[in-house]
């Protein structure tokens, strides 16, 4: 199968937010209980399909609603499919150059549209805290200002292809060695707003990030996926983030869709009917 080069940006309609709030509204005035229910978690791919490698929404073909088909990151596109292994990103961090950054972007952007995807799963903008994090390679160093401004640039080439860019892992991760065994972290909040949040709070107002997803352990006393805080009073109030919000892999404990986590993932174990 032939893919092609590059997504041409000419070629994608995008709609006003004026004409997408009136879509929504018809939409969700349409939907049933059920297939509101079913977009608040992730599905299994139907029978003998591969048609994502990380995760999978139907959405609702009755009305025309999309499906979510999501692809891992960030350094490139994980597929079953063969796409460009691109170097992790703290090397293009060591780059301090934001052309190359939107260029990282827009071949993670373009490779996942190309296989038929619509949800990028990065790229990782966590701030590196400890040496022994096992997820360091992944993210653009320990310095949030540089972290920031390469943030922006990556968002863009990601959506610019018409996908969307899913920032990870939103909260405080980075600590320990492994993402899933982190203690709960405390920390200030002059410390979240000038280390911790800035490189997601520029990818979402400068970039334009449609999702964020959250870590797996709990910060100031709860978990991530249900920490109002972060995705209520910052996400919505502060930065007003329009996107969605969903948990990592098993990260969400308990039925979150009051405290901010709009799509339980990978299935519905709290978030579902």
């Amino acid at each position: 199968m032939q893919y092609p080069k590059y997504v041409d940006p000419k070629d994608l309609h995008r709609e006003t937010d004026a004409v997408l709030e009136k879509k929504v509204s018809a939409l969700l005035a349409a939907m049933t209980e059920e297939e509101k229910l079913n977009l608040c978690h992730g599905h299994e791919n139907p029978a003998g399909m591969q048609v994502a490698n990380a995760g999978y929404n139907p959405g609702v073909p009755r009305l025309g609603v999309p499906e979510i088909r999501m692809y891992d990151g960030p350094a490139g596109v994980t597929s079953v499919y063969e796409t460009t292994g691109l170097p992790v990103q703290e090397m293009l961090a060591a780059t301090w150059d934001t052309n190359l950054a939107y260029r990282y972007g827009e071949v993670e952007g373009s490779e996942n549209f190309a296989i038929s995807g619509n949800t990028q799963l990065g790229s990782q903008f966590d701030v590196v805290r400890v040496p022994q994090f096992n997820r360091d390679k992944d993210m653009l160093g320990e310095d949030p200002f540089l972290t920031s401004a390469l943030a922006v640039p990556e968002t863009k080439g990601i959506q610019d292809a018409g996908v969307v860019a899913v920032l990870k892992h939103f909260g405080v991760a980075s600590i320990g060695t492994d993402m899933q065994d982190a203690a709960d972290q405390i920390v200030d909040e002059q410390t979240l707003h000038e280390i911790v949040f800035p490189p997601f709070e520029a990818a979402a107002k400068e970039g334009g990030a449609g999702a964020f997803m959250c870590c797996y352990n709990k910060f100031n006393g709860a978990y991530a996926s249900a920490n109002e805080y972060a995705q209520k009073t910052v996400l919505r109030d502060m930065w007003n983030f329009k996107g969605y919000m969903m948990s990592d892999w098993g990260a969400n404990h308990s039925l979150s869709t009051a405290k901010g986590m709009d799509m339980e993932m990978p299935n519905g174990t709290y978030n579902s009917n």
